[in-house]
């Protein structure tokens, strides 16, 4: 019984990404796999962790959006914004994926698709941008995922 539902379990995630994207995917994230462009802020006001910097958390983005070849600087319509705020011990990072939307009959970004976290970062950078790195993996499965069959 045990070996069971240690199966199912391992299983279950597998099954989970390989679902076909529901109508909500599809409005979250469907961008026939254009690419987009990332803003990234650090706001660390007691410069509790100094080696986390905007440059490293962007570093850490970009490098994760281009080996899934999402990623263009000069992007026009789609972007990613990571977020990184640190008070004292604590931090807090959100990642909000914004394509463009038409509303009213006007085309603007909008949020459609965000995750975020807080914890205590034991003022440890790499810590911090372990966290980035893990909404990012996130976000790049659930993106290539709904927009596989437009992606090369």
């Amino acid at each position: 019984m045990r070996i069971a539902i240690a199966v199912a379990a391992l299983l279950l995630p597998a099954t989970l990404s390989a679902q076909e994207p529901t109508a909500r995917d599809t409005f979250q994230l469907f961008t026939s796999c254009s690419k987009m462009y990332v803003f990234v802020g650090v706001r660390d006001k007691g410069n509790e962790i100094p080696a986390l910097t905007e440059s490293s958390v962007r570093r850490t983005v970009v490098s994760r959006l281009r080996a899934a070849r999402i990623y263009n600087a000069e992007a026009a319509f789609n972007s990613l914004s990571v977020g990184v705020m640190i008070v004292g011990n604590a931090f807090s990072v959100s990642t909000e994926f914004r394509p463009y939307v038409v509303r009213h009959g006007h085309a603007e970004p909008a949020t459609t698709w965000q995750t975020g976290t807080t914890g205590r970062s034991g003022y440890d950078a790499g810590y911090v941008r372990d966290v980035v790195a893990s909404h990012l993996d996130e976000f790049i499965d659930e993106y290539l995922r709904v927009n596989e069959d437009a992606c090369p």
